[in-house]
């Protein structure tokens, strides 16, 4: 279908060529190291719409027994901390599920982007 497209390609390659604020749900399911996930998290987010769902996988996975600052809960953690007043959680456990909420800053950002359009 059209309304559902599947990316398989370098995240953030692939992330920076996709246009703000046009989709519906983003799921996340691709690096699974802390810098990896934090990375498409922030690219990730631009690309929401206002209201929109981020679904974020492997929240508890701990690949790296010899090294947990590599493992995906720091990533997803310091953008849950960075973003905090932008989402709201509508699960948590194994995924964790957020929607985008509307902001004051995400208003003026889209009234600047149509009234320079």
């Amino acid at each position: 279908s059209d309304r559902v497209i599947k990316i398989v390609a370098d995240s953030e390659a692939a992330l920076r060529t996709l246009p703000p604020d046009s989709y519906d749900c983003i799921y996340i399911d691709g690096s699974h190291t802390s810098r990896g996930v934090l990375t498409d998290l922030v690219l990730s987010w631009g690309l929401l719409k206002m209201q929109g769902i981020l679904i974020i996988d492997d929240y508890t996975l701990a690949m790296f027994a010899d090294n947990q600052r590599k493992n995906p809960i720091i990533g997803i953690d310091a953008f849950l901390a960075a973003f905090k007043d932008e989402y709201t959680v509508v699960h948590s456990g194994e995924q964790v599920i957020l929607r985008k909420m509307v902001t004051k800053d995400a208003i003026w950002r889209e009234k600047a982007a149509t009234s320079h359009a």
